[in-house]
């Protein structure tokens, strides 16, 4: 019997397309510690992409805000160069997909080709409409 992966190696607090890559790409053979922060790391690239295409598209207009506690003070964090950054997380995310498409593709065995089928959100992989997203410095639609 395989060993399962234990709960504190479970990505917390993940928007609805981290999810989606999660469950995409988690380990399912028991426990794959590598595997599973790839596919940790792939999921939280995919919803700092997210944010980043939020604040590219005027949607909100800082990464986040902090009221100091007893003040009325209010800390705001934003990013000076949302569409660099966008453009990085998308060709690291890509790297990672990439490595665990392979691995996939290599556990499958020769002429197989690629095992893993990545959820389509509106008519795109996940990963696609990441990078094309952000290809045009974030003027492209979003994928909900």
């Amino acid at each position: 019997m395989a060993k399962r992966l234990p709960a504190a190696m479970r990505p917390a607090g993940l928007g609805p397309r981290g999810k989606l890559v999660w469950a995409q790409y988690a380990p399912t053979d028991g426990v794959n510690i590598g595997r599973a922060l790839l596919a940790t790391e792939a999921a939280r690239l995919t919803d700092r992409s997210d944010q980043l295409h939020a604040i590219i598209s005027g949607d909100v207009d800082a990464w986040a805000k902090v009221r100091l506690p007893k003040s009325e003070t209010e800390l705001t964090l934003q990013i000076s160069s949302p569409v660099t950054e966008a453009r990085q997380v998308a060709n690291v995310l890509r790297q990672i997909i990439a490595k665990l498409d392979a691995d996939d593709a290599a556990a499958a065995g020769p002429g197989t080709g690629t095992v893993t089928q990545t959820p389509a959100v509106a008519g795109r992989s996940v990963v696609e409409s990441i990078v094309a997203r952000h290809a045009d410095g974030g003027a492209g639609t979003r994928a909900s």
